[in-house]
């Protein structure tokens, strides 16, 4: 069965949670990830390449176990063929150092795309107060579709609509998600 595994990572002011799931980890200490492909040869030249996202995958991985229980895990891929069903294990080494300096770069991006997104957001929220109903008049029940809408954001509800065509739907669905 997969196995679960996470670390949270502390960069600049964030602290990001990495994990996923191992799709096999064997005592003493292994990690297994399997991997399909119609071609074999072809994937196995591939994960030549350390920086492969399956390799950084099963490093991620091996390294989070390493932190956890301060052992280095054997590293290895299953991998099989979707064509014929041959198989192949293919061993990789987690090299600490090399990992840590990939992660380190990979955590300053993620705090870059964080900070970008954070500003995206006070923009957003800057523009939607003055964002006005895009037409001069509400349609009769549309009004009441609007407020609906609003009050079912502030609670957190999730909803579902129905009512005859012509009444506004779209406008008065999107405007209040859109002000929000």
């Amino acid at each position: 069965a997969e196995v679960p595994i996470s670390h949270i990572f502390e960069k600049g002011p964030y602290a990001f949670k990495i994990g996923g799931r191992m799709d096999g980890f064997f005592e003493p200490s292994k990690i297994e990830e399997i991997k399909t492909a119609f071609n074999l040869k072809d994937l196995k030249s591939k994960l030549k390449d350390e920086s492969h996202p399956y390799c950084l995958q099963l490093q991620t991985y091996g390294y989070i176990h390493h932190l956890q229980k301060k052992e280095i895990p054997e590293l290895s891929f299953h991998l099989v063929s979707t064509r014929n069903f041959q198989t192949h294990d293919l061993a990789i080494e987690l090299k600490i150092e090399s990992f840590e300096t990939w992660l380190d770069l990979r955590l300053s991006e993620l705090v870059i795309e964080a900070d970008e997104a954070i500003r995206r957001v006070k923009r957003r929220k800057k523009l939607s107060k003055d964002l006005e109903f895009p037409f001069q008049n509400m349609r009769s029940g549309q009004s009441d579709l609007v407020f609906k809408v609003f009050d079912g954001i502030n609670e957190k509800k999730r909803m579902l609509f129905q009512a005859p065509t012509g009444l506004g739907k779209t406008a008065g669905v999107l405007y209040p998600n859109l002000k929000e």
